[in-house]
């Protein structure tokens, strides 16, 4: 099954086109808009315009849509993603509407940025990516129709207890390949703000938010690994019953309202788009 969204809905200046998507994998979300917003501001002033600008994860090539047929477009872009049908289709839509034009764009199939051609990487100034944030289980298998594109393989690293062990990987990833540019992650802020700041600062970056949205989670993201941490470490998580973020709940009662998929009981969280700006070497 096909579902079309209208770009303009993320992107406001960009052209009217039509997004296809296929809402068993992934349906644009609140998360598309916190990353659209963040990027949307970004590209109006200019951080992009003339340069070459990276996208990790293009999913259903809405970002590359909405930033290469908007005004201030970057010059030069490269996208992956680990998902052929994902690369398949932001290819078709870009070459369906035009978006090459003189711009020069590589959009293939890539583990991260491990297959990004190394003779793209030298300029690359900007890097952008809204990848898994749920480590994959037995029960993700079960609840979600697509575990390609929502979860992860966990690796047992410190992050991994926050669901951020992918995104820590891409953060090592650039720092090695493209050491001058700024990575910006669309991070569920379950973990809390001060938590994804210290995330940054551990992998060599300077961290500021550019966008802020509170969504509610998503019904097939399980949170009870969560509980150990709760539990364990005192940790508190940002997790609310209400979408203005103003009535927090625990862990375990927010797993408990995600499993009874109750209309009237909802759980909420932040979503932050994170612009990291490599700190200098001492």
């Amino acid at each position: 099954m096909t579902a079309h969204v209208q770009l303009q809905e993320f992107y406001e200046s960009a052209a009217s086109i039509l997004v296809p998507y296929d809402p068993d994998v992934f349906e644009p979300d609140g998360w598309t808009a916190t990353l659209a917003k963040a990027l949307v501001k970004l590209q109006s002033q200019g951080h992009f315009e003339g340069k070459h600008v990276a996208e990790v994860g293009v999913g259903t090539g809405i970002n590359p849509a909405g930033i290469l047929s908007s005004p201030r477009a970057p010059s030069r872009f490269t996208g992956g993603d680990v998902v052929q049908d994902a690369v398949d289709d932001t290819a078709a839509l870009i070459k369906k509407n035009n978006l090459n034009g003189i711009r020069d764009i590589w959009i293939g199939s890539s583990d991260l940025m491990a297959n990004f051609p190394k003779e793209r990487l030298g300029d690359i100034s900007t890097v952008f990516a809204c990848i898994p944030q749920l480590p994959e289980t037995a029960k993700s298998r079960e609840e979600l129709t697509d575990v390609r594109s929502h979860t992860y393989k966990p690796t047992g690293q410190v992050w991994d207890k926050f669901y951020l062990g992918l995104n820590s990987d891409l953060l090592r990833q650039a720092r090695v390949l493209v050491p001058s540019a700024d990575v910006i992650l669309n991070l569920s802020g379950r973990p809390g703000l001060d938590t994804l700041k210290k995330f940054f600062d551990d992998h060599g970056y300077e961290a500021q938010v550019v966008q802020k949205l509170i969504v509610q989670n998503h019904k097939g993201s399980s949170v009870a690994a969560f509980e150990e941490v709760e539990q364990r470490d005192g940790h508190v998580f940002d997790f609310f019953a209400d979408a203005a973020g103003t009535q927090r709940i625990t862990v375990v009662e927010a797993e408990q309202r995600r499993i009874a998929q109750n209309p009237d009981r909802p759980v909420f969280h932040p979503v932050f788009a994170i612009r990291g700006t490599p700190k200098l070497a001492a």
